[in-house]
């Protein structure tokens, strides 16, 4: 291995405070919280100098965007954000700001709007990376207990399909064989 291999495989151990039962869901339903946490934080590296809004978004796009394959995978979406019209005393309205792997929307399901926005356009109203990640898992593990229960769900109902198809040829084939005898 050269140096440059080496220095790519090394590894350092980091320590994340994420809820105990999240993480024990994410363990069971086979989710890789290292790999995960490793790929956003990829995503998140940057110059630090930059403090502006619109450097601040660009980081929130570049951790999206790391976010999205796995959202896909899993057929989830996230939470990652929230808002009031008005004040969060008086608020008209509370509103959530949703990841899927194909946009970012803003929603008020009160007036059942949901409308796409840009990072920039709600980057004031975003969860600090860590409780977009700790929703994350949550998401995650959710999205594959959803998706293991419909499995199972199909393995009946192919049992029953199956089980009906053998039952309808072996009442054919009797009454072939009874038209056959007349």
């Amino acid at each position: 291995m050269t140096r440059i291999d080496e220095k790519k495989e090394q590894k350092q151990k980091l320590t994340l405070g994420i809820n105990k039962d999240v993480i024990e869901k994410a363990k069971a339903t086979g989710i890789n919280i290292s790999s995960i946490t490793e790929q956003v934080l990829k995503a998140m590296t940057y110059d630090s100098k930059k403090n502006t809004e619109e450097d601040l978004a660009k980081v929130y796009e570049i951790f999206f965007e790391a976010i999205k394959p796995v959202l896909k995978k899993y057929g989830a979406w996230v939470r990652v954000g929230t808002f009031y019209e008005g004040s969060p005393d008086t608020a008209m309205w509370h509103g959530t700001i949703d990841l899927s792997s194909s946009s970012l929307s803003r929603n008020v399901e009160e007036l059942e709007e949901y409308h796409t926005v840009t990072v920039l356009d709600v980057v004031s109203d975003l969860f600090n990376p860590t409780k977009i990640l700790e929703n994350l898992l949550e998401s995650l593990i959710n999205a594959a207990e959803k998706n293991t229960e419909k499995m199972k769900e199909f393995e009946v109902a192919l049992r029953i399909i199956s089980a009906l198809t053998n039952k309808s040829s072996t009442e054919s084939k009797k009454s072939l064989m009874n038209t056959r005898r007349r």
